[in-house]
């Protein structure tokens, strides 16, 4: 309940979300996200914060990329995940091998793609790098091995990025992924 989707007309999403406890931005049309602003500004006399999300989906083979720092990562890399980088984020099970690659340098975890969300036909892909090493292309290469890794699974691996961001659209646009949809997110700023 902390990112619902919303459909529909702006004052009764309003109604809806004032009995949704936890709620801090909503994601719905582009077309209906001004609407919604003018309501919450109205309702709560604070100021709404507007930003796009880019859906991309891979309908043909990742491409590869070949860093020698770059490797799919399995369950035995838990330590190094959870000494660089914190608590593994990937998704998996007893028995099944994690959604996740990563660039390690030194012993020491410096970019990861991982899974971050799974439905019985979608997979949707989240990247990071350490900012030292940003700019290696680190993040393209293991978004390359996690697509190729979720297509063997039969789902389709889906990227999201924010219409400003655009390291995220650049890394996207080079493993193969195109745009489906665009939504927007309309939160209440900090006054």
């Amino acid at each position: 309940m902390e990112e619902p989707w919303a459909f529909g007309e702006a004052e009764v999403i309003w109604r809806l979300l004032k009995y949704a406890a936890g709620w801090w931005t909503v994601n719905l049309s582009a077309a209906s996200s001004l609407s919604l602003g003018s309501v919450l500004e109205r309702e709560t006399k604070g100021r709404a914060h507007y930003y796009g999300d880019i859906y991309h989906t891979l309908t043909r083979p990742a491409l590869r990329f070949r860093p020698p720092e770059v490797r799919r990562l399995l369950t035995g890399d838990e330590p190094l995940m959870t000494k660089s980088m914190g608590t593994p984020t990937w998704t998996g099970s007893e028995g099944f091998e994690p959604m996740a690659a990563g660039a390690v340098v030194d012993d020491r975890l410096v970019g990861l793609a991982h899974v971050s969300a799974v439905t019985e036909h979608h997979v949707d892909i989240g990247v990071s790098t350490l900012e030292p090493w940003r700019g290696r292309g680190f993040a393209t290469a293991a978004a390359s091995i996690v697509a190729r890794v979720v297509s063997e699974t039969g789902r389709t691996p889906v990227w999201s990025a924010e219409e400003g961001n655009a390291v995220s659209l650049r890394a996207r646009a080079k493993v193969g992924f195109e745009e489906v949809s665009r939504r927007s997110y309309v939160s209440l700023a900090d006054n």
